[in-house]
């Protein structure tokens, strides 16, 4: 099935003036509409580990007057090396990249924890077979507090699910 962003964004809370980091996303399929959202005073970072992909999207952005999408080349592994300043990220974005991550899932998370502003989250939105190990994972985790954003398996026929993950505040 095919998951569709205009179908999902909507759920995600994501608001004019936001600075949305889309981690892993290959040619923006989620850039383009949610680049609309954040407008003007908003800024979307698309990170792809391929600089082709990366080369063409930051084309593809230019051809249709996206000035608030910055793509960058970066891998999810390695993350020391992105231009994304600490506590400067309203959302993260992490779409169909929970077997990328495996098995450094908490090493991920926690960096890109890091990027968050104070009301900051990251979404996840994978395949529903990933939801009980992201359940058993995040509850494991002291300094995380998630939920599941029903509505998104419902719009996926329950091929997807969507969760948000906050750090805890001292």
């Amino acid at each position: 099935m095919i998951l569709h962003p205009h179908k999902i964004i909507p759920l995600l809370d994501i608001q004019h003036g936001q600075t949305v980091l889309d981690m892993g996303s290959s040619i923006g399929f989620w850039v383009k509409p949610l680049s609309q959202i954040v407008g003007g005073s908003g800024k979307i970072i698309a990170v792809d580990n391929h600089a082709e992909i990366i080369q063409r999207l930051n084309h593809d952005a230019q051809e249709l007057g996206l000035t608030n999408v910055h793509a960058i080349t970066g891998d999810i592994h390695d993350m020391s090396k992105l231009s994304v300043r600490s506590g400067s990220c309203d959302r993260i974005l992490i779409v169909r990249m929970m077997s990328v991550m495996e098995p450094k899932t908490t090493e991920i998370l926690e960096k890109l924890s890091g990027l968050l502003n104070d009301k900051g989250q990251i979404i996840v939105i994978d395949g529903i077979h990933y939801r009980d190990e992201l359940i058993s994972f995040l509850s494991e985790q002291n300094s995380l507090i998630f939920w599941e954003i029903d509505e998104v398996e419902q719009r996926t026929e329950g091929h997807f699910f969507g969760m948000v993950i906050e750090n805890i505040k001292e």
